[in-house]
């Protein structure tokens, strides 16, 4: 099975609000269905509403809850 990870997408203040987002999630689902991927996970901050929104606006949902999984490791 392949897997196909994409991480740390963001924009810049001044490129928001113009459709890159959509473009990009409309792009990253046009692209799972040609290669026959049946499933697309997302990790984003539970306070980045508007990426919240974005994701929703495309039909993806909440599945789960990764809790401080950016912190450091104490090894």
């Amino acid at each position: 099975m392949d897997v196909y990870i994409l991480v740390w997408v963001l924009s810049l203040k001044i490129s928001r609000g113009i459709g890159l987002g959509s473009e990009l999630m409309e792009r990253l689902v046009e692209f799972a269905r040609k290669e026959k991927i049946c499933e697309i996970y997302l990790t984003v901050h539970s306070d980045n509403t508007k990426a919240i929104r974005l994701y929703k606006k495309h039909g993806f949902r909440e599945v789960g809850e990764i809790l401080d999984w950016w912190k450091e490791k104490p090894f």
